[in-house]
Parts: C-alpha cells; structure tokens; sequence
C-alpha cells in the first residue's frame, strides 16, 4: 500500500470520527425534507385560501402567495432552488470543515511525526484535499438526485431523468472543487480568516454577479448558476469544469512547491 493511501486512510477514519460525515448527511436530509414538505403543503394552503378567501385575511393570502412562488411546483424549477440552498448554506458548511483542517495541524506539530516517518508533505496534503473533497461532494450528489426523485412522484415532471443524474453530477463536482480549493487555500494564505471571506464570497455573491457579464457563462462559478437556474444543456458545463480544474492543479502545484512551515518549539 503507498504512503499516499495509508495517509488518505488514516484521513478517512479522522473524518469519519470528528462526525463530520455525519453533520453533512443530517444536514443535507434535513434541508432535502423541509423544502419537499413545505413544497408540498403550499398548494394546498393555496387551495384553502380559495376556498375560504372571505375567512382569509390579505395578509395571510399574499403570504400563500409569496411562498407559492418561493416553492415552484415544476421539478426543474424546485429542483433549482433546492440547489441554491446547498449551493449557498451546504458550501459555507464544507468550507467550515476545510479551511482549517490543514493549518491547525501545521500550527500544533501534529506533522512532525509523519514527516519524520518518511511521509512527503504533497501526500499529506493531497491526502486531505481527496478525503475531505470526497467525502463532502458525494452526499451532496446524492441528496440533489434523491430530491429529483421524490420531487418528481408529487410535482409536476417537466424534465427527464437525465436532468437528475447531470444535476447530480455537477453539484458532486461543485462541492468538490470547493473542498480542494479551500484546503490549498488555507497552506498559500497566511490567515485563515482570508480563505473563509475569499471562498464565502465565490459561493455567495460571484454567481449571480458574474452571471450578468458578457462572459458569466465561461467562468467556474457558472456551474452554481446552472444549477440554480435549472438549465439543461449541459454542454455549458465544460468549459466551467474544465478552468475549475485547472485552477486546482495551479493551486496545487503551487502548494506542492512550498514547504509547510511546520512550528517545533522547545516542547517537541
């Protein structure tokens, strides 16, 4: 087994106990959930005001009316703004897991021993940034497919299943590069607190922003905005996934180059 491997093995069984799988998957169902049940009950809130519209105030009937269209019944529109959600809320949670996992074993030591065994710093650091990307993006993909599919056994299916699996896909590839980002992002910079504001803003503001310049769709960000929007033609997604990985293997060999500054003090 190389080294590479028993470090993304030992990766794994860390993520694993520090029950940040966990707080993916939990709080990826129960985002998936509330969107579906709240989905769901619209409609019929909107019948009742209907119905009853002389019992019902104009403030709670324009309420009605406002989450009806906050909470579209067409799947691929739903399906849409479940995407945003994860694609603004589930980030910011992943970025929270990865900014600091790197630095904080640099900063207390915990390196030295590895390092002293023989490990290379690139296999540490291409062993967190696979890890954690996988284990990030993966549930992501599967909660967008899951919420396809249940999403499309109640409302109204305006799109085919391969609009699930692309979407699926893109979201898994979203998260990931997101991951991989942060983390080589978190070794060039020397404060944290800069790669929480660099990526918080790339996930939160960029896409919509950006979206309007004349050349919004050939940048990485694009990608959210697909989702978002709810496109179908996926041949828009290339040139995005293609510059997203690129950006990562610069990122990476940048990292690769440099060595971690590893603090040994009296006590080691």
């Amino acid at each position: 087994m190389s080294r590479l491997s028993l470090c993304m093995k030992k990766d794994r069984i860390e993520f694993l106990r520090s029950k940040k799988l966990a707080v993916c998957i939990v709080f990826l169902a129960v985002f998936m959930v509330f969107v579906l049940a709240l989905t769901a009950v619209i409609p019929q809130l909107s019948n009742i005001v209907s119905s009853d519209s002389e019992f019902i105030t104009t403030g709670i009937a324009t309420m009605v009316e406002f989450l009806k269209s906050y909470f579209p019944q067409l799947l691929s529109d739903s399906t849409g703004f479940f995407s945003t959600e994860i694609g603004l809320f589930y980030s910011i949670l992943v970025i929270a897991f990865s900014f600091s996992v790197l630095p904080k074993e640099i900063k207390s030591g915990r390196l030295i021993l590895p390092i002293c065994n023989g490990y290379q710093q690139k296999e540490i650091f291409l062993s967190k940034q696979i890890v954690y990307a996988l284990f990030c993006s993966i549930p992501a993909g599967v909660a967008y497919f899951l919420y396809y599919l249940i999403g499309s056994t109640f409302l109204v299916k305006d799109c085919t299943i391969s609009f699930g699996i692309i979407g699926a896909l893109a979201t898994c590839f979203n998260v990931f590069s997101i991951v991989c980002i942060t983390i080589a992002l978190s070794v060039i910079y020397k404060h944290s607190v800069l790669v929480v504001i660099t990526m918080g803003l790339t996930v939160a503001a960029s896409p919509d922003l950006l979206f309007f310049l004349p050349f919004g769709r050939y940048i990485p960000t694009y990608i959210l905005t697909y989702l978002n929007y709810a496109e179908i033609d996926p041949t828009y997604l290339i040139i995005p996934a293609i510059e997203y990985a690129v950006i990562i293997l610069l990122l990476d060999i940048i990292v690769i180059k440099r060595k971690f500054a590893v603090v040994v003090d009296e006590r080691r």
